[in-house]
This record gives structure tokens, sequence and C-alpha cells, in this order.
């Protein structure tokens, strides 16, 4: 080969790494310098929020990409059925603008949604990135009100288990959740047929958990929850029937205890009045079937005159014939098979009755 040859073949291959080397840097221009990086979605929304299903909805969200790479593919799935994504406005940046679907509409109830979107070279990414968003709220066009979420009554029980005695004092427990964040006009649990307002324990009002204490007897025992939301709509747990329990057993009957035993005035005339007194306890609280004081040997029924039947002070009010000798003693029985005498064998002496001239 000539030098002449060889000055031409040298010739050409510097055009052909001239123009490789401009093509390489015309395509670092084009694509931006390094990896490429996924655009992100921001800002989503459903307009309006909240409204009747005769309304026509749009759905947007920002599209933005640091490469200033264009949307190959941007979409909406509502519900299940997708729809693609436009610029909300003419001119502008593409890499950097906020994309609508077309107008739909959209029956009553809640929705659900998720975005999408791919760049030019195959970079993604979805919002929310897993899940969906809530939205809109569509109202009956026919009842002319905004849409109102149904609240949530749900983990309906008795704190302490299916069973206790008389003595355990039962909560019952339900959580109530409303997504319109308001307060529930009322939180109730419904036992034996009987409504019982609860209180909020723990939590919001819309959002927390609701209490209600109550000893029980031993019948067989039923319940249920309802609640009702701001707006009048009204839901139940369990949604139908009810829950049996508790069960409720008797605790072993103990007997009654007489204390505080008296009679006043100690000593008198046959014109004082003498007033004998007990103190009758039952920690069962079973009010005394038979309360009695026997004076001379003789019994005379007693009444209530302080506390509660249960636990008071029971009196009977006498005249008596002169006497050096009287004696008196008590005996209670409280219908269960439980009795209490005092004193437990003999007579109290006394009172002392002087013949009055």
């Amino acid at each position: 080969m000539s030098q002449s040859d060889r000055r031409k073949v040298r010739g050409s291959l510097g055009i052909v790494l001239l123009l490789l080397t401009a093509g390489m840097v015309l395509a670092t221009g084009a694509y931006g310098a390094g990896a490429n990086h996924a655009p992100v979605l921001k800002s989503p929304q459903a307009t309006p929020y909240n409204a009747c299903d005769k309304a026509h909805y749009r759905l947007s969200v920002r599209y933005q990409d640091a490469d200033c790479d264009l949307p190959a593919v941007i979409q909406v799935t509502v519900d299940g059925q997708t729809y693609d994504l436009k610029p909300g406005s003419r001119g502008g940046k593409k890499y950097d603008m906020v994309y609508v679907s077309p107008k739909v509409t959209f029956g009553p109830g809640a929705h659900k949604y998720y975005f999408t979107c791919e760049d030019a070279r195959g970079m993604a990414d979805r919002s929310p990135r897993y899940g969906e968003w809530t939205g809109p709220y569509v109202a009956d066009g026919k009842c002319r009100k905004r849409y109102n979420s149904w609240p949530e009554l749900n983990e309906g029980h008795i704190v302490q288990g299916e069973d206790g005695d008389i003595e355990t004092y039962f909560t019952f427990s339900v959580k109530f959740s409303d997504y319109d964040s308001t307060p529930p006009q009322f939180v109730e649990v419904v036992i034996d047929g009987l409504s019982h307002p609860m209180k909020l324990h723990k939590g919001n009002a819309w959002n927390g958990q609701y209490i209600y204490n109550a000893y029980l007897d031993t019948p067989p025992h039923g319940f249920w929850f309802r609640a009702r939301d701001a707006k009048g709509a009204e839901v139940a747990f369990p949604e139908k029937d009810f829950k049996y329990g508790p069960t409720v057993y008797d605790l072993p009957n103990a007997n009654p205890e007489l204390t505080d035993l008296k009679v006043d005035p100690i000593i008198g005339g046959m014109r004082d009045g003498y007033d004998y007194q007990v103190r009758y306890l039952d920690i069962d609280r079973d009010p005394p079937a038979i309360i009695q004081v026997y004076i001379d040997g003789f019994p005379h029924n007693m009444r209530l005159v302080s506390g509660k039947k249960y636990d008071g002070i029971y009196s009977y009010k006498t005249k008596l014939v002169p006497s050096y000798y009287h004696g008196y003693s008590y005996r209670a029985e409280d219908g269960r098979g439980g009795e209490a005498t005092e004193p437990f064998q003999g007579t109290i002496h006394g009172p002392v009755v002087a013949d009055q001239q």
C-alpha cells in the first residue's frame, strides 16, 4: 500500500472515530450522565372528595423525573378500572407536571385508587407504594346528603372471660371506629334486653375502646353491642343474634353476723321505753328473712332503723314490767340457710326495771 493510500485510510478511521465520539456525546446529552433514576409520583388527589353520584370526578397526581424523562405511561386504577392520564396544563415541563384523568362518574359508596407510571427508559413508580388510596366518597344523589361512612363495631367481648361469680365486676368492652372522625351519638351494650351506655376507656371518641362495668346475678345471660354515628347510621356487634354469657356462679352462702348488741336504757322504770338494738351484717348482701330479739324467752320482730338491709341497725321498742331479772338475746336468718344467734348460749342480763310509785 502506498503512503498516500495509508494517509487516506488513516483519514477515514479518524472520521469514523470522530463520528462515534460525537454520537456518544449526543447520547449523553440527550439522556443525561450516569444511571437513570426512577420518576416520582406526588400529591395524589380525587376531586371532588365528597359529593353525590351525579358529580364528575377527576383523579390527579404530580409526575416528576430528575433526569427530565417524559412519562411513557401514567395511569390511575379505580376499583379495578384503569384510566390514562393526560397533562393537566398546556405547555410547561411534562417531566414535572400534574397529570389528570378524564371526567368519570362513580356510584354511591367509598372507592379506592392508585397511580402507576413508567418513564421513557423503563423506570417506574407507584402511588401508594402498596395498597390503595381511599376515595372519593360518593353519596346517593337522591339523598342530597354528603357521603357518610358507616361506623364499625368489633372486638366486642367480656374482659374477664366467659364466667365468674356474683362478686365478679364484669367489664364489657367493644371497639368503635368511624372514618368520618365524628363522635358517636351513643355506644351501648345490651345485656338481657336492657341497654347500658358505655364510656370511652382509651383512644379517641371516634376511634377508641368503650367499656361498661356491672355485677350480674346467676340467671343465664346474653349480650350484644350497638352504636349510632353523628349522622344516624346505626351498627351492631354481632351483626345478627347475640353472644351468650357470662356464666355467673353463686358463692357458698355465709352466715350473717350480729354485733353491737344493746338495750337502752340499761336501768329504768316501768313507765320508760326500752330500745333493743343490734347490727345485722351479711357479706353475701342477703337481707334478713328473720331478725328477732328474745326478751325473757319471747321473740319480737325487729325493724331496720339505719343503714342497708344487709348491713344496718335493727331495733325493737317496748315497755317492761318491773324486774331485776330481765334477759335478752338476738337471732337472725338470711333466707338461704345462714343463721346467727347472739349470744351463742344463754342470755344477756338486763335491763333492770324498777317499780314506779
